[in-house]
């Protein structure tokens, strides 16, 4: 190849020059046709639109069966601190029993969950306790689950995520928390009793004594009377999709 203009062959940087002035730019095109591509955009046709990412499933509930490990049987001093029935942070309680080994001579608790799967439904939840008063009377040597009469374990409207008896030295209190959400039927909240519990300073005396809640509501209060437990279980609130 020669140069007409200059009437000489070109040197090999001349060439190479053009050739780069060529092949660059069409490097770049195609480059940037293949990254649009992975970027989600078709390549071809003649518009360009971004494929659809799939959606989130939607919320939903699920009943989910819990239960506290054994411990010996006694009275708030052995009991507390130990069993903490909790839901999580999208969960709310809507049965609770107490379980006596007799052979063992253990205790624990079942208890029963609603939780929000792909939601967040029940809201942040805040910590709550009762006011501290003693585990026991002086006859009992401040030892007795009979105490727990004193404690109204009340989230108002909202429900209840979790509770804990806590015991120490002489006194005792129950800390629990409850859901950022309310229930949206109020109205419909309904009070109920369980059977009767025994007597007895040790948590044994409540024995297969059960709180439950029907289906679509939760726990949202309860209180042992020194005879049976009160409690008071609502509708649970509409899932947000």
């Amino acid at each position: 190849m020669f140069d007409r203009r200059m009437g000489r062959k070109p040197s090999a940087r001349k060439i190479a020059r053009r050739v780069l002035l060529f092949v660059v730019p069409a490097f770049i095109i195609g480059y940037a046709m293949v990254s649009a591509s992975d970027d989600g955009y078709s390549s071809y046709g003649h518009g360009s639109a971004r494929t659809s990412m799939p959606k989130p499933p939607p919320p939903r509930y699920e009943m989910r069966k819990h239960a506290t490990e054994y411990s010996p049987d006694g009275g708030s001093k052995d009991y507390g601190n130990l069993h903490d029935l909790d839901c999580g942070e999208q969960g709310a309680l809507t049965e609770f029993k107490f379980n006596y080994d007799d052979l063992a001579k253990m205790v624990n608790n079942d208890y029963t969950c609603i939780i929000v799967v792909h939601g967040d439904n029940f809201g942040k939840r805040s910590p709550m306790e009762t006011p501290i008063g003693p585990s026991g009377s002086r006859w009992s040597s401040r030892n007795s689950m009979q105490q727990i009469s004193s404690h109204d374990v009340d989230c108002g409207q909202r429900f209840i995520s979790q509770f804990k008896m806590k015991q120490w030295s002489s006194s005792m209190t129950i800390r629990h928390q409850c859901t950022g959400t309310k229930t949206p039927m109020p109205q419909d909240c309904e009070m109920s009793k369980s059977a009767p519990a025994g007597h007895g300073d040790k948590a044994s005396a409540f024995a297969d004594i059960k709180v439950r809640c029907g289906s679509d509501t939760a726990l949202t209060q309860f209180k042992y009377n020194g005879d049976v437990f009160e409690y008071t279980c609502c509708p649970k609130p509409m899932l947000i999709v």
